[in-house]
């Protein structure tokens, strides 16, 4: 899997502009490779999704790669407000146009949480390997909180 090792960098954005707070305990990396406990809250990104419409999390790659699939954990504890999402969109991007800064988005899928407890993944796999440069998740936040473990692309 991709991981920061690689020295690759996610950029985390709201979908409608506004100014995300993370977990003050819950900052760890999203592609550090290392799978996270759920009796250790700072081996997630903790996200406060209370009053947040979608967010994107995306990954830009270096040189293209081929990719198969895109898996993210989540983490519900909902004693303390941590939901799983609603919904989480996958996406992989081609760059375009003359010097590279558009992009073309493809959808690989969708996945919906339904009666998921505890640490869940989510993924989507590409009907065949695809050269990107990059991935886009978007998250439809379920309550107060998200906790996000890794990102994994294969």
């Amino acid at each position: 899997p991709v991981g920061a090792a690689e020295g690759y960098y996610v950029n985390i954005t709201a979908a409608d502009g506004k100014q995300l707070s993370f977990h003050d305990y819950a900052q760890a990396g999203l592609t550090d490779g290392f799978a996270a406990d759920p009796d250790n809250w700072s081996e997630y990104k903790g996200i406060s999704t209370e009053n947040i419409t979608p967010f994107f999390m995306e990954i830009l790659f270096d040189d293209p790669i081929s990719i198969q699939r895109i898996t993210s954990n989540y983490y519900e504890d909902v004693d303390v407000d941590i939901c799983l999402p609603e919904s989480v969109k996958y996406e992989y991007l081609v760059r375009s146009g003359d010097n590279d800064e558009r992009f073309t988005y493809i959808f690989c899928g969708m996945d919906e949480f339904r009666n998921a407890k505890g640490i869940t993944a989510s993924s989507a796999t590409i009907d065949f390997p695809a050269m990107a440069d990059g991935i886009r998740i978007t998250v439809y936040p379920g309550g107060k909180w998200t906790f996000i473990d890794d990102i994994y692309v294969e």
